[in-house]
């Protein structure tokens, strides 16, 4: 990899990567591939529930009075919104800690301040399931061990970004060139990165290098963004559902609907 962005790799070489890249895919399917199946289990009951949410709407709607074409629909919830000009748009913000401890005394503090998710591949720790879930050196230990118990070192990752990551150190004139890890703590995710469908496209060198390097295309972190845009395409739509039957006044069904509470 580090032969790849000093444009020293063969042909050979290229195709040999391109190899380890496909075995480790395999390897994480292998490992990790029954925790997805449980996940997408998940986000088909949900669907399942939207399914039945929007059926149950449907029949409903025929009990209202005429003229009323519709259940009363609750506001949409508003568009994100722009970060104003400014302010610091950066997700993580570290916390205050104690100086002075053994770099794993942190790890409730990382936790919370990585939002329980990888700095890298941003996967939470629900998502992850049986992937470890482990501190990471930004700058490695073999490389700057003053900054071993360094809190603002620290990064919190799941194990495959950090295995990916692995020692690698490059020179100051390739960071100078953009070729570094994306950190969440000092850049702002949206200047590096964007997305075309569940593929992670880079903006920078930063972002390019952060991609190729912790391979944020593998197969099963598509298949983890695919599940999230099943989950946030429902979610609005079931949220919505919900209000709208809380709405919907159970004087407005037919006698022989409504459910006669017994004596």
């Amino acid at each position: 990899m580090d032969k790849k962005f000093s444009g020293a790799i063969t042909r050979t070489e290229e195709n040999r990567l391109s190899y380890v890249r496909w075995s480790l895919d395999r390897v994480d399917d292998a490992k990790y591939g029954q925790d997805l199946e449980v996940l997408e289990s998940a986000v088909e009951r949900y669907e399942r529930l939207h399914a039945d949410m929007r059926d149950l709407q449907a029949q409903l709607a025929g009990y209202l009075p005429r003229g009323k074409t519709e259940m009363s629909r609750v506001p949409s919830r508003p568009a994100n919104r722009t970060v104003p000009a400014g302010r610091d748009q950066r997700l993580i913000a570290r916390s205050q800690v104690e100086p002075g401890k053994k770099y794993p005394e942190y790890r409730e503090e990382l936790r919370y301040d990585f939002f329980h998710s990888c700095a890298y591949c941003t996967m939470s720790e629900f998502e992850a399931q049986s992937i470890r879930m482990t501190i990471d050196h930004y700058e490695p230990r073999k490389a700057r061990p003053d900054l071993t118990n360094e809190y603002g070192n620290l990064m919190y990752a799941c194990s495959v970004c950090n295995e990916r990551k692995s020692d690698r150190y490059p020179p100051q004139e390739a960071r100078d060139n953009g070729q570094r890890f994306f950190r969440p703590d000092e850049d702002v995710r949206a200047d590096h990165f964007t997305r075309t469908a569940i593929f992670l496209e880079p903006v920078t060198e930063v972002g390019n290098f952060s991609i190729q390097t912790l391979d944020l295309n593998r197969r099963g972190l598509l298949k983890l963004r695919e599940l999230r845009k099943r989950l946030a395409d429902c979610d609005p739509l079931v949220s919505e559902g919900i209000l709208a039957l809380r709405s919907f006044h159970i004087d407005q069904l037919p006698r022989e609907v409504k459910v006669v509470p017994q004596p």
